[in-house]
């Protein structure tokens, strides 16, 4: 099972559409939640199953059942408010509803955990961090094991007024480490976003058992030979019709997303160099074009 979640800003632009749609399809995603636009959508019922759900202003809250493990799993998705008073109010809620059963939560969180987890020339508030891992702490909740983007937040200003911060985390509860003990979530370059989106990879040991179980099913049916031919005429036709018309520009699209992610995991390293930010720029703009004239094809 993949859960994701992705602060995506001015969604009503074509070209973050598309980027949607290929992230849920290139990571074969269950359950996504776009953030800002308060959106969710959960894409694959033979995986997981929605038992009840309740929409908050700060945070969706969730109960699954997974198939794979037959479990029932709490989720909660988090996007916080910029105002101290809301975050509050925020904190309050995740403790009043959170539970002993297997929990996860995870989004934008607009606040860090500790000092060095925010790069910029304003100093990140104290308070809002220690109210922060004072929720956590009082809901049992902790970081998942995670990889890639150490900073989620990429603001893509200037050098002199550039902000890096991990604002997007997965926290799990000792309910939830317990019983999916290989979860672990994978931050993702931001793209043209400033968010990084937020994937969490859920395993469970009967997972290959219902898999196989699952492939050997025996399958009865008629061949019904006079469709497959036709939709085997149909494939070959697709199939020039896309080489002849769009294969040069969806290669420069690829080329220059992969592009600008290398120029953003080496941002990472360097956050605030002159050139990299200026190549950063270019790149988006480079990538936006390429992918306009795609979306227009």
């Amino acid at each position: 099972m993949k859960i994701a979640s992705w602060n995506i800003r001015g969604f009503n632009c074509p070209i973050k559409h598309s980027e949607v749609r290929d992230y849920l399809m290139d990571n074969n995603i269950d359950i996504l939640a776009l953030l800002e636009t308060r959106n969710l959508g959960l894409s694959n019922p033979s995986t997981v199953a929605l038992v009840s759900s309740r929409i908050e202003d700060q945070f969706f809250d969730l109960n699954i059942l997974h198939h794979g493990s037959n479990m029932d799993l709490h989720i909660s998705m988090v996007y916080d408010s910029n105002d101290a008073h809301d975050r509050q109010r925020l904190w309050t809620r995740l403790t009043e509803v959170s539970s002993a059963e297997p929990w996860l939560v995870l989004g934008d969180f607009n606040v860090a955990r500790q000092p060095s987890e925010k790069l910029s020339n304003t100093p990140p508030v104290l308070q809002d961090m220690i109210e922060f891992n004072d929720c956590l702490a009082a809901c049992s909740l902790d970081d998942l094991t995670g990889s890639g983007c150490d900073m989620t937040l990429n603001n893509k200003q200037d050098p002199h007024s550039r902000v890096w911060s991990k604002l997007d985390r997965v926290l799990a509860n000792p309910g939830w480490l317990t019983s999916l003990p290989d979860s672990f979530a994978l931050f993702q370059e931001a793209g043209i976003s400033d968010h990084s989106p937020v994937l969490v990879h859920v395993s469970h040991d009967t997972y290959f058992a219902t898999i196989a179980a699952a492939w050997n099913a025996e399958k009865t049916g008629s061949p019904m030979f006079s469709l497959f031919e036709k939709l085997k005429s149909v494939r070959v036709a697709h199939t020039k019709f896309h080489k002849e018309n769009f294969d040069n520009i969806s290669l420069c699209v690829k080329t220059a997303t992969e592009t600008l992610l290398d120029c953003q995991r080496k941002l990472i390293s360097d956050p605030f160099s002159d050139v990299l930010i200026h190549q950063e720029k270019e790149l988006v703009a480079s990538y936006c074009r390429l992918k306009e004239t795609e979306l227009s094809i």
